[in-house]
């Protein structure tokens, strides 16, 4: 009797450890694009996901609010994005959890977007090139630790499409 309890447990334990790897695969792995395009420049871009609940789609839009690059973060990971070229963009956050791979969360946690654009711009000098470089925390909300922004809430109407 002991057996068949001890078999219908480990059968149980084996269950839930598939389901539970099952779920996890539909999560997409952090540095996981939706949405790419030609990156030919030299900015870079590192997004600390600093949500310890959700996870978070970014969003990098032209100045027409077009969508350019949209990556997938897991709640604290961060990742780089490289290759950006000059220009001004925006930044665009959606947070969440339970992925359902049409860019969108099933449990919302909140969308947002910088108060300000960020600029990335490569000149040349005596030293040789030099490129912008920004680090960003999603909850802290501060490109580079010397210049403060804030994050605003965004209606859906108003957040970038992303097809």
């Amino acid at each position: 009797m002991q057996k068949r309890y001890l078999f219908s447990f480990l059968v149980l334990v084996a269950v839930l450890s598939g389901a539970l790897v099952q779920a996890d695969e539909s999560r997409p792995e952090t540095g996981t694009f939706t949405k790419d395009t030609l990156r030919n420049g030299h900015g870079e871009l590192t997004i600390i996901n600093d949500n310890n609940k959700m996870d978070a789609l970014a969003v990098l839009t032209a100045s027409n609010k077009n969508a350019l690059i949209a990556v997938y973060i897991r709640s604290n990971e961060s990742f780089k994005i490289v290759g950006i070229p000059d220009g001004t963009y925006e930044m665009y956050f959606k947070l969440g959890n339970k992925w359902d791979n049409i860019a969108k969360f099933k449990e919302k946690g909140g969308q947002y977007r910088l108060d300000r654009p960020m600029d990335f711009k490569t000149t040349w000098n005596s030293r040789g090139m030099e490129y912008s470089t920004w680090t960003l925390a999603i909850e802290g909300a501060v490109p580079n630790s010397n210049v403060a922004s804030g994050k605003v809430s965004v209606p859906e109407e108003e957040f970038p499409d992303l097809s």
